[in-house]
């Protein structure tokens, strides 16, 4: 995603610091810099911030629940936030 956002907003340098990453480390580049955020919606969902071809920041987390709300777990709404019915129903 950060390669080809890099190539399709003609930003050469940054494709090529994106190519390397891995073998060079990150890489200043020249002019202006080049922000993206790369969003994968849908039953499992991510959001990642990348600035000059390296993610700076993401949604996900290696615990079950961080992060944004999915088909399977409620991301970073806290479960107990909201009581379950059978719950209440259970008290009366």
């Amino acid at each position: 995603m950060a390669e080809r956002s890099a190539e399709l907003l003609g930003r050469e340098d940054v494709a090529a610091v994106t190519r390397r990453l891995y073998l060079d480390g990150p890489r200043p580049v020249s002019g202006a810099p080049l922000r993206v955020i790369s969003c994968h919606l849908g039953g499992s969902s991510s959001v990642t911030a990348i600035r000059d071809g390296v993610a700076i920041g993401t949604s996900m987390d290696s615990a079950r629940s961080p992060g944004l709300p999915q088909s399977n777990r409620v991301g970073d709404l806290d479960s107990a936030a909201f009581p379950c019915a059978c719950a209440a129903s259970a008290s009366r």
